[in-house]
């Protein structure tokens, strides 16, 4: 891996696991495992990092795709200032700037990276409560 795509990487599970522990509902960190889960198991030896790197249905992008089913996002209300507004809270700065979610100035090409890393660092706070909620309800 580049030392470009794991600085992204980086700063995209730094925002995972920022957004998971102090933004992120648990039925939103829940509706993330599931998406990621439902990708996942779609096709054997298909990876999330796979789908990240496929081009996907027009006309949202795999952030959205990602936005959409955190916020359980009906798709027939076709209300795209929600979808943007989910994006820049998951994927923002705290001054909602996604700088760090895309791979170019022009804000044009998305980083597969960065939205791996947020997964993971999301997906690894989710599975932290959950195996402490099991060691609490074993003991």
């Amino acid at each position: 891996m580049s030392r470009d795509k794991e600085i992204r990487r980086d700063k995209g599970q730094e925002a995972g696991e920022l957004w998971a522990r102090d933004i992120a509902s648990r039925d939103e960190l829940e509706r993330l495992d599931s998406f990621h889960e439902e990708i996942v198991t779609s096709t054997p030896g298909f990876g999330f990092d796979d789908w990240l790197r496929m081009e996907v249905d027009a006309p949202h992008s795999h952030a959205e795709y990602i936005a959409m089913a955190v916020i359980a996002y009906d798709k027939e209300r076709d209300d795209r200032r929600e979808i943007q507004d989910a994006v820049e809270t998951l994927f923002g700065d705290e001054d909602g700037n996604l700088a760090d979610l895309f791979e170019d100035e022009d804000h044009e090409q998305e980083s597969p990276d960065f939205l791996q890393g947020f997964a993971e660092g999301a997906l690894g706070v989710l599975h932290e409560w959950q195996a402490e909620q099991a060691a609490a309800n074993l003991g």
